[in-house]
C-alpha cells in the first residue's frame, strides 16, 4: 500500500464493481505511536480523523498483535490520541480519545428553511455541525443535509447530525463529507451532539464528568464521555464495541484493473 492514495480509494469504496465502503482507513508505520492513521473518504478525498475509524484501527491493531496490554495509541493529523480496549465474551470494546472541540459555537445561525435556526459547530477531529429536530426519522436527509454541508459559514465543509432531545438514548442520524451521503454511525457525530446536549443544559459551565447513549442509524450503540474543566471540555472518549467482520487479500482488480464508469 506504499503507493495507496486518491484513485485507490475511491476505486475501492465502489459498491457493486469493488469491496463498497463509506471510506478506507490505511495504517503505516509510527515513531511516536503504534500505528500512523490515514483515512481516505468515498470520493478519495482525505478526512483528518474519524472516531469509529479510530476504533476500528485499534481493534485491526490488536487483531495483528501490534497492540498489547488493553491500551492504544494513533498518529493523526490532528496530533496523537490515545485508546484504551478490553475483550468479554469475545467482544471487544474500545474507548478512544477525540480531541477536544476547537472552534466551538454553541448557537450557530442556520439559514432559512433549516429544520432549526440554530445548532452547535466545533471542530472535534472533523467540522461538524449538530442539528436539534422533534423526529430524526422524519428528516428527508437528501434535502436537507446538503445545504447545511456546504453552508458559507463553514469554510471548510461540515459534516451534519441530525438529533432528538430530551431522548435517551440519544437517535440521531449522520450526513459526511466525503461519503456525500448518510452514514450508518459516526463516532465524532456523537461527540458533537453530546457536546450540544451538554451545552443546552448549561452543564459545560462547571467542572465534572458527563456521559451520553447514543443509538445511531445502525442501532449499535455507543457512549460519549465528556470532561470539563474550568469551563472547558479538556477530554473526549468515545466508546463502543469494534468487530472484526472479515480478513482477506484484495485482488490486482479491486483499485487497479478496470476503469471507473
Amino acid at each position: 500500500l506504499a503507493d495507496f492514495g486518491s484513485a485507490e480509494a475511491a476505486r475501492l469504496c465502489l459498491r457493486r464493481l469493488s469491496l463498497g465502503a463509506d471510506g478506507v482507513v490505511v495504517l503505516r508505520p509510527s515513531d511516536r505511536a503504534d500505528a500512523r492513521f490515514e483515512l481516505w473518504n468515498r470520493d478519495g478525498s482525505r478526512a483528518a480523523f474519524s472516531g469509529n475509524g479510530g476504533r476500528c484501527a485499534v481493534r485491526a491493531l490488536v487483531a495483528l498483535g501490534l497492540a498489547s496490554g488493553g491500551e492504544a495509541s494513533l498518529e493523526t493529523e490532528g496530533g496523537l490520541v490515545g485508546a484504551e480496549w478490553s475483550e468479554k465474551d469475545g467482544e471487544l470494546r474500545v474507548g478512544l480519545e477525540i480531541t477536544p472541540p476547537r472552534d466551538l459555537r454553541t448557537d450557530a445561525r442556520l439559514p432559512k428553511g433549516s429544520p432549526a435556526r440554530t445548532g452547535v459547530y466545533a471542530v472535534v477531529g472533523v467540522p461538524y455541525l449538530a442539528v436539534p429536530v422533534p423526529d430524526v426519522d422524519a428528516v428527508d436527509l437528501e434535502e436537507e443535509a446538503p445545504p447545511l454541508r456546504r453552508h458559507e459559514s463553514f469554510p471548510d465543509g461540515a459534516n451534519v447530525a441530525f438529533y432528538e432531545p430530551g431522548r435517551e438514548p440519544v437517535h440521531l442520524r449522520t450526513w459526511e463529507r466525503g461519503v456525500e451521503g448518510e452514514t450508518l454511525s459516526s463516532g465524532t457525530g456523537c461527540a458533537i451532539v453530546a457536546i450540544a446536549l451538554a451545552a443546552a443544559e448549561g452543564l459545560l459551565e462547571e467542572d465534572g464528568e458527563l456521559e451520553t447513549s447514543f443509538r445511531p442509524r445502525s442501532g449499535i450503540p455507543a457512549t460519549v464521555r465528556l470532561s470539563v474543566e474550568g469551563g472547558e471540555i479538556a477530554r473526549v472518549v468515545l466508546e463502543g464495541d469494534a468487530r472484526l467482520v472479515a480478513e482477506g487479500r484484495l485482488g490486482p482488480d479491486a483499485v487497479t484493473g478496470f476503469r471507473l464508469p
